[in-house]
């Protein structure tokens, strides 16, 4: 017999959704195919208990969180709904208690057997308690935030008495005004933004163009090292030494000039004998003139 396509399709949902529905419970700490029972227990405070915590006997998980709300009987208290396995019986007189299961924080349920004889049934109510260790955890982490806020207020309420005894009323005006002024500076910026962006764009052209001439000014350092370099190898104190002997002398030639001493002072010191020199060659020059003119007069050949 040929199985139709559709049935095939209907069984693989059907074991797909068997399977969800199984996965579902199993995260949740629930089984398919075992007895349970439902306890319930009233607190004040269940301390961050949540859904699905487990429920633990001497250290065992018989059990789980099943449910949290607030008391139908409209108390003020949470109804917490437990449910246990049916292979563990509970004394009427046992306890619940809330406790740490980590060093994390993470809740549970300690069951804390009685010793009476007669079981709690499905739906029966079973005392409630917090282990002490949940309170001191409790009280422990919200000492330090007292006294952290104790201090913040002080430090605070000093602070404001600081500022208000230092800032007096002139001090606030000026601070004001400080404001202002500082106000007035950056709407000034604010209006000057594009000179300020053409400088920039400036520096930056500037930069650009150092960059590209690097070559030449490294060469250009260089030839000054050269020269620095070449003068340094050369006597430079010889030869200011010398120049200084050289002015001296030109000094002393200038002097004997002025005070008249030597040929050079004389000739421009005495203006008889410039006189005389002058005659003697206008006449040098008359007699040159007249050589030429009359050779025959100065100069006589005879041949025999």
């Amino acid at each position: 017999m040929k199985i139709r396509k559709e049935f095939k399709i209907g069984i693989t949902i059907l074991v797909a959704a068997i399977l969800l529905f199984w996965g579902i419970n199993f995260l949740k700490g629930s089984t398919m195919f075992s007895s349970e029972y439902i306890l319930h227990a009233h607190y004040n405070n269940v301390s961050g208990l949540l859904q699905t915590n487990p429920v633990m006997l001497n250290g065992y998980k018989i059990g789980q969180v099943e449910k949290i709300q607030f008391s139908p009987d409209n108390d003020g208290t949470l109804l917490v709904s437990l449910k246990i396995n049916n292979s563990f019986p509970i004394p009427d007189n046992s306890i619940a208690k809330i406790i740490n299961t980590s060093i994390t924080g993470s809740k549970g349920i300690e069951i804390v057997l009685g010793n009476s004889l007669e079981a709690l049934k499905h739906d029966d109510a079973i005392q409630s308690g917090v282990d002490i260790s949940v309170i001191d955890s409790v009280v422990e982490e919200l000492m330090p935030l007292k006294d952290q806020l104790s201090y913040l207020m002080e430090s605070f309420s000093e602070t404001t008495k600081s500022i208000n005894a230092i800032l007096g009323e002139e001090t606030q005006q000026n601070l004001i005004d400080g404001i202002e002024s500082l106000s007035i500076i950056m709407e000034t910026v604010a209006d000057q933004r594009g000179n300020i962006n053409t400088i920039m764009n400036n520096a930056r052209m500037l930069t650009a163009n150092l960059e590209q001439d690097r070559q030449q000014l490294s060469k250009i350092l260089g030839d000054v090292s050269v020269v620095t370099e070449d003068l340094t190898k050369m006597n430079l104190s010889a030869t200011i030494n010398n120049l200084d002997k050289t002015i001296a002398s030109v000094d002393s030639l200038v002097s004997l000039i002025q005070t008249g001493d030597g040929t050079v002072g004389k000739l421009l010191t005495d203006g008889a004998l410039y006189d005389e020199l002058t005659q003697t060659s206008k006449q040098l020059k008359l007699l040159l003139e007249d050589v030429q003119a009359n050779p025959k007069k100065y100069v006589k050949f005879s041949l025999f």
